[in-house]
């Protein structure tokens, strides 16, 4: 089971007040009105019971949402510290293969210098 911190759940109910007045006001029409109290008494009670309910199944699915919400945000935060990780690795790579570019090159160069000494070592061989 996912556990979530009580820092966590904060943090989210904070971003979760509702303003007051934001929510829908129950309007009792003339229906309602006309019952006697006793009818009055039982409509309000299975409205209440109604009510009820519906608070318990947005509480449920607010709790699932909160520990999704947390579980991807540690996935995300493992997701930034790989990307870093391969980030430096990736880093590593290009500088290491630049390093052995640097190296054959300067070594092609050596080379080079070699064949053009020798080169001139063996004209002057053939003119002398």
């Amino acid at each position: 089971m996912i556990e979530v911190t009580k820092i966590e759940v904060n943090e989210i109910e904070k971003k979760l007040v509702v303003k007051h007045g934001d929510a829908p006001q129950i309007n009792f029409g003339a229906d309602f009105e006309s019952l006697c109290e006793i009818h009055q008494t039982i409509y309000l009670k299975k409205l209440t019971s109604s009510l009820n309910h519906a608070l318990d199944l947005i509480q449920r699915e607010r709790n699932d949402l909160l520990a999704e919400s947390v579980t991807m945000r540690k996935q995300l935060r493992s997701a930034e510290s790989q990307s870093e990780i391969q980030k430096n690795i990736v880093i590593k790579i290009i500088t290491d293969s630049n390093a052995d570019h640097q190296r054959m090159s300067a070594q092609i160069q050596d080379l080079t210098h070699r064949v053009e000494v020798q080169n001139k070592v063996i004209e002057s061989q053939k003119v002398g």
